[in-house]
């Protein structure tokens, strides 16, 4: 274990507990709707997701009713997000979970992976958050928070992603994956930007090498 992870992740849960932000896809247990979720994040806002999730639910709520949704209708309730694009894979996860799963989102890792547009971070998130099995779920914004924090020179390489992923497992309490993973994502947007980071501010910059370095160049500087 990386040295101070364990008490990085607890600042990360401290701070969550009070400045999260909040969005309904947070708080479900229904893995379809998890899923579902995610798969309209990639490329999209949160803010842009949850404001479409609760008409696109009411239409779709279960993996057999998208499996026979109308693509064109499917298209328009997702049009705000501006990835009309998705509502094809969409459906056809729908149609998959239902060939083969029998209706219900499988509780197999491996599973998930096989459904099209489903990923490693995506089939972490689901495995994690509903099914109660715990993954580092690493994407760009996350790594870029833990490479940051812990000087680690993030990229999808197999050794760097593994050192994030130690890291990730090391900082992250347990049974509170959720408030933990959600806090880092929040964490990232809100203060550890990919340009101009508010380091100042963040909470996790006790913790920060690439934060102390900063303030070591700016202090060499002056």
């Amino acid at each position: 274990m990386i040295k101070g992870t364990r008490q990085a992740g607890r600042k990360v849960i401290a701070w969550s507990a009070h400045h999260r932000r909040d969005y309904s896809f947070r708080h479900t247990k229904d893995p379809f709707k998890l899923l579902v979720a995610e798969m309209l994040l990639r490329q999209t806002t949160a803010q842009q997701v949850d404001c479409v999730l609760d008409i696109l639910f009411h239409e779709y709520p279960t993996p057999s009713s998208m499996a026979r949704a109308d693509l064109r209708h499917l298209r328009a309730l997702i049009r705000p997000l501006g990835i009309i694009g998705r509502a094809q894979q969409l459906r056809s996860v729908a149609r998959m979970i239902v060939r083969r799963h029998f209706g219900r989102v499988p509780d197999d890792y491996d599973a998930l992976i096989s459904l099209p547009g489903v990923g490693p971070y995506i089939a972490g998130t689901v495995e994690s958050f509903v099914f109660g099995k715990s993954y580092a779920m690493i994407d760009t914004n996350v790594g870029r928070v833990i490479g940051r924090v812990f000087g680690i020179s993030f990229s999808q390489k197999k050794e760097s992603y593994h050192q994030i992923s130690r890291a990730y497992d090391g900082m992250c309490p347990e049974g509170k994956e959720r408030d933990f993973h959600y806090g880092l994502i929040d964490i990232s947007a809100m203060y550890c930007r990919p340009s101009k980071p508010r380091c100042s501010e963040c909470p996790l910059k006790a913790h920060c090498v690439s934060c102390a370095e900063a303030r070591l160049c700016n202090t060499r500087a002056q």
